[in-house]
């Protein structure tokens, strides 16, 4: 018998789908904060980094559901969700959302990963472009600049 089948039988089981849009970013703490926003697009730089649609049996309550959607956004490195929507089922209740990353946030432990301003920041000086050559990639302010 699955778990999610013995949960069911005993009053509950939280069952997510979440995806991954665009760069990979680290996981921030589990017990993260993250803002739920009412507007969108918000008043911060940011960009989508996933989406996600959780569903819960109705014993648990939406509460349930608004608590695993905020660990899935923790999870990927999100700082807020937005467009929040709901439903409901004979037995369930349903989330979705989409998670987003303020672009403003550079702190050591949220670069994205396999990026070419990473690999650039630790090339050899002299190495990599010819100064002046156009690459067609925006400049990346560096913290400290």
């Amino acid at each position: 018998m699955s778990s999610c089948v013995a949960l069911l039988l005993l009053g509950g089981c939280v069952k997510s789908d979440v995806t991954r849009i665009g760069k990979t970013y680290p996981p921030r703490p589990a017990d993260c904060e993250v803002e739920t926003l009412s507007d969108w697009p918000p008043e911060f730089p940011h960009e989508k980094i996933g989406e996600a649609e959780i569903q819960c049996h109705s014993s648990e309550g939406r509460e349930a559901c608004v608590e695993k959607l905020r660990v899935a956004a923790c999870e990927l490195g999100a700082h807020a969700v937005h467009q929040l929507h709901e439903g409901f089922g004979d037995d369930y209740h349903v989330v979705a959302a989409y998670f987003a990353r303020k672009t403003e946030v550079e702190d050591a432990q949220s670069p994205p990963t396999a990026t070419g301003e990473q690999a650039d920041a630790e090339a050899p000086e002299g190495a990599g472009d010819t100064p002046g050559e156009d690459t067609g990639e925006a400049a990346v302010p560096q913290a400290g600049d």
